[in-house]
């Protein structure tokens, strides 16, 4: 099987702030983590009002079940009521190739 990324862009909706959504990292991570195949996940944001999660999956059996499980949490539909509906956009895609060495804290 093939891993998949997912990646979710989005832009916040009117008047949410960048504290609001940091708000919601804590128990995202958690639902995430607790799901099977769940492999990583980061969030970032260009400083230009786009937001980007990239999770990374087993394969998309799991990332399909995985995304699930996330909009039906409490931590999911917290963070889904902070985002602008319209920009929002999922893709699941095959991994061609991967590296990792990054340290988020560094």
């Amino acid at each position: 099987m093939t891993t998949v990324v997912e990646m979710v862009t989005f832009k916040l909706a009117a008047g949410i702030s960048e504290a609001q959504v940091a708000e919601t990292y804590e128990g995202v991570n958690n639902v995430l983590v607790a799901q099977p195949g769940f492999h990583y996940r980061s969030q970032s944001h260009d400083g230009k009002g786009n937001w980007f999660d990239v999770i990374y999956w087993e394969n998309m059996e799991k990332a399909k079940a995985g995304s699930a499980a996330f909009i039906d949490s409490s931590a999911g539909q917290a963070l889904c009521a902070l985002i602008d509906e319209e920009s929002c956009k999922v893709l699941h895609m095959p991994v061609a190739t991967c590296a990792m060495g990054c340290d988020p804290e560094n």
